[in-house]
């Protein structure tokens, strides 16, 4: 490795030209590429009971990996149309259940050591799930809560 001079970053670099040495690279040891899997689950209602209607999951170059819908385990009373987009008919094609999904999405974040999971109050759609993870990126976390009149905080909304 060349050494440097008190001469700073140019009176370092001509004197290491000077004398044919060479920089070290002191870079930190390489770690494994993290992978950004995207998540995002509609729900249902059976009587007060939320369960999946539908599953998707997107990699950080825009990629769907996974987007089933879910043969609801208990009969539906209310689609939530205006929020999931999900209609009795769209659900009627579903062919998959909660616990195959469930398997699969558990196959794509082992696929990496270092799995972060992205989305919008992501506790709902884990919870949904059955699953925990220790790498999360919940944009209702990260960016400021917005309060109410009465000086209560918030989640933001994605509208």
């Amino acid at each position: 490795c060349g050494a440097a001079t008190a001469g700073g970053a140019h009176g370092a670099a001509a004197a290491v030209g000077a004398t044919g040495g060479r920089w070290c690279d002191v870079a930190s040891p390489p770690r494994p590429p993290a992978r950004l899997l995207s998540i995002d689950c509609e729900m249902c209602l059976a009587g007060e009971t939320k369960q999946l209607a539908r599953v998707a999951v997107v990699d950080e170059a825009g990629t769907t990996l996974l987007d089933e819908l879910i043969v609801p385990e208990l009969p539906v009373t209310d689609h939530l149309t205006r929020f999931s987009g999900i209609t009795p008919a769209l659900l009627a094609t579903a062919t998959t259940t909660a616990g195959a999904v469930r398997i699969r999405l558990l196959s794509l974040i082992r696929e990496q050591p270092l799995t972060y999971l992205v989305g919008h109050s992501l506790e709902n759609d884990l919870e949904a799930l059955g699953l925990t993870h220790d790498k999360v990126l919940d944009t209702a976390l990260l960016f400021p809560l917005r309060y109410n009149l009465d000086g209560r905080p918030a989640k933001n909304s994605l509208r």
